[in-house]
């Protein structure tokens, strides 16, 4: 039993100089493409998230550990709904210490080196994320496929692939779905296609996808709002009480998710409330009366 013992911690020493190994020729690597020294590597739950040096900082151990841990929060709980970040490389640029020495007096530092990293991730363009499923989707007719691939539009579904089956002469299509998306769908593809199309193979994907198939930045960036004329023509003045529900441009579809799951957690949201045009006829009477 001794023996059973002592080949596993020697399991586990070796896993672990593995994992360490494998961190730093990561590092490496993300040093030698960003031309930057890579002060740490973000949670596991923040893939692809750096925080790199541009010039050589203090020499302070512990002061360099306070801002891995700032950082490190930050990007375990980003600045759009408390939700991981994924992919972004947070610079230094210069690292100054006041105050008196001890690791007390490095508590405000990582609270301000989290500030800073949210402060960051919203002064540039932002794009949300959400994990999808990947459905195949088998139509018996073709005249219930432009209502099969209307539902997957509908909830914001991506095409991968549309075949023809020679032997049995379905339509076959693989699609993208959100997570977000995925619930009732088997039910409401039956209902829309009456019966044609058979409940959909849906498989997990752990890869994550932008919200939007467009390339425009009013179906991308949460926080777009029209600057041209040519912009307010066509989304209306986001600033307006009187933009249609369709154009709103405070509800594309990454703002709808961020404003559900900051609802869903209790945090503070953005909502815009209009009034009935009749109450607001009979509000203005009453006020000019």
């Amino acid at each position: 039993d001794d023996d059973l013992l002592d080949d596993d911690d020697d399991l586990d020493d070796d896993d672990d100089e593995e994992k360490a190994l494998s961190t730093r020729e990561a590092i490496k690597a993300v040093e030698r493409h960003l031309g930057a020294s890579v002060l740490g590597l973000g949670p596991a739950s923040a893939k692809g998230c750096v925080l790199a040096a541009v010039s050589p900082l203090m020499s302070d151990a512990a002061a360099i550990a306070a801002v891995r841990s700032g950082f490190a929060l930050a990007a375990e709980s980003g600045p759009l709904a408390e939700e991981p970040v994924h992919g972004v490389v947070f610079y230094v640029d210069k690292l100054e210490v006041f105050g008196s020495e001890g690791a007390a007096s490095f508590g405000p530092l990582i609270s301000a080196t989290k500030k800073c990293c949210r402060g960051a991730v919203l002064a540039s363009p932002v794009r949300v994320l959400e994990p999808v499923f990947v459905c195949d989707l088998r139509c018996a007719t073709q005249q219930h496929v432009g209502r099969m691939f209307a539902l997957v539009n509908k909830r914001r579904g991506r095409v991968v692939s549309e075949d023809l089956c020679t032997t049995t002469g379905d339509f076959v299509a693989t699609v993208l779905l959100p997570a977000s998306q995925a619930i009732g769908f088997p039910n409401a593809l039956l209902e829309w296609t009456s019966g044609a199309a058979t409940a959909p193979s849906m498989t997990f994907q752990h890869d994550f996808l932008a919200l939007a198939s467009a390339d425009n930045h009013a179906d991308l960036d949460p926080f777009w709002r029209p600057t041209t004329l040519d912009e307010r023509e066509e989304f209306g003045d986001a600033g307006s009480q009187t933009a249609g529900k369709d154009n709103d441009v405070l509800a594309n579809a990454p703002r709808k998710l961020v404003t559900q799951v900051r609802q869903r957690k209790g945090l503070p949201v953005e909502l815009r409330i209009t009034q009935a045009k009749a109450e607001a006829r009979s509000s203005n009477a009453r006020i000019r009366g």
